[in-house]
């Protein structure tokens, strides 16, 4: 096992060494690869042997197709061939699945490879990425698997795999989260093997992290106004320290589950929120702000060792739970969600992937990409419900998804309420339209309201100006 496996790894290098002599991120990538398939081996034992198989004929047909020629065609055309070839080896796990399993796909991946060897040549790095993607989409599951093959439609010169999206129009919506991170497979950073558990994982923790909606009523010394201008003050804080967004939401989510359960003093209100945003920005920043820093944008009225005594208590109070969901995670997966499904319906409108037959592997998965003013309109609506409390009356998931919800129809994509997002969030429609209806409603008022830090922040020209351009949406009335 281990020399078919280094004769694999011979063969890539020499394709690799004749394309790109001076190029050695590629081949980190392959060692990336390598690294997450033998990860995959480890986990699944059982079919070690199948995989393996696979893996070496696609990197053998990726080194057959990178054979010089007299001809020399688009490189489009490589990687359609190579996706081709994946397709054959999921059809054929399919029949796998409904017959003697593991025998009958090792018998068709033969045909895989040879389909793959024959395809019209060019650069061959194109058709061996597209393999990898392939692969990693294969190693996943076999619902994983078909959903690569459909998912990746837009890389067919013959339509092939269109056709089959429109005639398993159901299937489609019950394999798309698997094809959703089959196509983001070729981004390492986008770790979209991982992707599933994670969301899984949050989909079970939420309840467990949720503050209570009515937590205020236990403080004895501070109130709900008290809480919007100490977000507020902190959605500044943040922007000048050039902070990630996810640090943001992370500091609402420790403030709020930390008075939920330890009463606080009016003078020691802004203690907790500056001490927040410390523990979220180590947990979340690759360079967090030290502590002189908050002490400084706190205009020294709390000392270093106040700071410090204060994230210890509030770590103890919360047990050193930091891993937890919030709705911008959420946003950030529904919004992928609901571009998918929409690139999937243009597909089949358009009958063969809009004729972009060819398409390189970095387009089909720029297509689960939402619009950047989507982005930064749904970012937009979620922030808007830090600072106000009643919006504690939806979990992180239905504020996501209403945001989404709320801006798709405030830029005019239709549906609204995508059937793939509803799977994806496990909102219904009714509860996603009541948080929609709630952040419309914020966002009618943001111009005129008092505490204007969100509102001002997305008027930039970083963001679109979208708080500006983008009308809010009515509030439906369920």
């Amino acid at each position: 096992m281990k020399a078919r496996e280094g004769d694999a790894l011979k063969a890539f290098l020499s394709i690799n060494s004749f394309f790109f002599p001076s190029n050695r991120s590629s081949n980190k990538l392959f060692f990336f690869f390598r690294k997450k398939s033998s990860l995959f081996f480890q986990i699944s034992p059982p079919t070690l042997q199948l995989q393996h198989q696979l893996q070496t004929q696609l990197l053998a047909a990726a080194a057959a197709a990178a054979k010089p020629r007299a001809g020399r065609r688009s490189s489009g055309a490589a990687a359609a061939a190579a996706a081709a070839a994946a397709a054959a080896a999921v059809r054929a796990e399919e029949d796998a699945a409904t017959t003697s399993g593991a025998a009958a796909a090792a018998g068709a991946a033969p045909a895989a490879a040879a389909a793959a060897a024959a395809a019209p040549t060019g650069r061959s790095m194109s058709a061996l990425l597209a393999a990898r993607s392939s692969e990693a989409a294969h190693a996943s599951s076999s619902r994983c698997g078909l959903a690569a093959a459909l998912g990746q439609n837009a890389t067919s010169t013959n339509g092939t795999n269109a056709k089959l999206f429109a005639n398993n129009a159901r299937r489609v919506r019950e394999t798309l989260l698997p094809a959703l991170d089959a196509a983001d497979a070729a981004d390492p950073l986008s770790a979209s093997e991982y992707a599933g558990d994670i969301f899984a994982y949050y989909a079970r923790a939420e309840p467990k992290f949720r503050p209570p909606s009515d937590y205020m009523a236990k403080q004895v010394d501070v109130n709900e106004k008290m809480r919007a201008i100490l977000l507020d003050w902190l959605v500044e804080v943040h922007l000048k320290f050039k902070l990630l967004p996810e640090t943001l939401h992370l500091t609402g989510s420790l403030i709020d589950r930390y008075l939920a359960s330890n009463p606080v003093s009016r003078k020691n209100l802004q203690l907790v929120g500056v001490t927040a945003m410390l523990v979220a920005s180590k947990y979340e920043e690759i360079w967090a702000p030290e502590v002189r820093d908050f002490v400084y944008i706190s205009d020294r009225a709390y000392s270093r060792d106040q700071i410090l005594a204060c994230e210890k208590a509030l770590l103890n109070a919360l047990g050193f739970q930091l891993t937890v969901p919030t709705a911008h995670a959420f946003a950030g997966r529904f919004m992928k969600v609901a571009a998918f499904e929409d690139a999937a319906n243009a597909e089949v409108s358009n009958g063969n992937g809009g004729g972009n037959g060819g398409a390189s592997s970095e387009h089909t998965s720029s297509r689960t990409a939402p619009s950047r003013q989507m982005r930064h309109y749904v970012s937009y609506l979620v922030e808007l419900a830090l600072p106000e409390y009643s919006m504690l009356a939806h979990s992180p998931s239905e504020l996501a998804a209403g945001a989404v919800v709320a801006a798709r129809r405030a830029l005019g994509a239709r549906p609204d309420f995508p059937l793939s997002l509803e799977k994806a969030s496990g909102v219904s429609r009714a509860v996603a339209e009541a948080a929609a209806s709630s952040l419309s409603v914020l966002a009618a008022a943001a111009p005129a309201v008092t505490l204007q830090a969100v509102y001002k922040k997305y008027c930039g020209a970083k963001f679109g100006e979208v708080a500006r351009v983008v009308q809010a949406p009515a509030p439906t009335v369920l």
